[in-house]
């Protein structure tokens, strides 16, 4: 499960174009891709709004109906996919077509790190999005999680940037 983390002092409209861009690839079906994102709660709706518009760009408003998004690689990953979204909050997305295997990218609002969306890899175009506040205690949290494939790190705080570095795997 690999982590992006978005702190307040980052520019949200790049790491928003950046995360949902490594999303939609395939949908969301890489090895890299972002697993979930950690935002600083100051900054959350504004991330949101950034990542909304910036698939609007990507996709136009409809993803489904755009030539440039792919589909679910086959019946039983399609399905697996609309299960980790039982009981979660929708920030956006969530649009279906079965026939297709077609699921459109879809922000999940603060699951939690019980829910299975966040204890399986996703490998698909559904992101959670969780908030912290304090960000050594994030990143004391993230020591406490298996060693994720990738970490992406929105920050343009040297001493963030630092302590990842020293202080997490990836």
């Amino acid at each position: 499960k690999s982590p992006c983390i978005v702190d307040s002092s980052a520019d949200l409209k790049t790491a928003a174009r950046r995360i949902m861009w490594g999303k939609i690839l395939n949908c969301g079906q890489t090895c890299v891709a972002p697993d979930y994102v950690l935002v600083q709660r100051s900054v959350q709706e504004t991330f949101i709004l950034q990542c909304r518009m910036a698939l609007e760009e990507f996709l136009g408003v409809n993803p489904l109906a755009s030539p440039d998004y792919g589909h679910i690689i086959n019946s039983a990953h399609y399905h697996r996919l609309l299960g980790l979204l039982e009981g979660c909050q929708i920030c956006f997305g969530r649009e279906i077509d079965p026939q297709h295997l077609r699921l459109s990218p879809t922000l999940v609002d603060n699951p939690s790190l019980d829910a299975p969306i966040m204890q399986e890899e996703i490998f698909g175009p559904l992101l959670p999005v969780l908030t912290f506040d304090d960000f050594d205690e994030l990143v004391l949290t993230l020591k406490n999680r298996p060693k994720p494939l990738a970490l992406y790190l929105f920050s343009n705080d040297k001493a963030h940037r630092k302590l990842v570095n020293e202080e997490l795997s990836y």
